[in-house]
């Protein structure tokens, strides 16, 4: 069996059926890395606010340029203290998935800005 990038998806899937798989070949150009995304099974109490709140979440959905229930923060990586942009970063990383991106306005425009990020990650 073979997988070809190492997209998101990927990254997520190779695992899984490596485990499955008697021989698993992973065609890679360039690599990726991905904040963990923290899933796991959803609580019932995560199931109840769900289904109360759809509304306002798909609304949310609807209102961000990214499509996720969430909006990007309108702050700056290079705007604040390494020791709030540290402390912001952990609070992210804990949280996981692609709210950390959501962190700071600039991580996906700015190559100063994401090398805060890099070197977050890389620690």
């Amino acid at each position: 069996m073979g997988v070809i990038g190492t997209g998101s998806t990927a990254i997520q899937a190779i695992p899984v059926i490596g485990e499955q798989a008697a021989h698993l070949t992973v065609f890679q150009r360039t690599p990726n890395y991905s904040v963990p995304a923290r899933n796991g099974p959803l609580t019932p109490e995560f199931q109840r606010y769900l289904k109360e709140n759809y509304a306002e979440i798909r609304q949310k959905m609807r209102e961000s340029v990214n499509g996720f229930d969430f909006f990007i923060e309108d702050r700056s990586a290079l705007e604040v203290s390494e020791e709030e942009r540290r402390a912001l970063f952990e609070e992210a990383w804990e949280r996981g998935g692609l709210r950390f991106r959501a962190t700071f306005k600039d991580l996906l425009l700015d190559k100063a800005a994401n090398d805060t990020a890099a070197e977050f990650i890389r620690r």
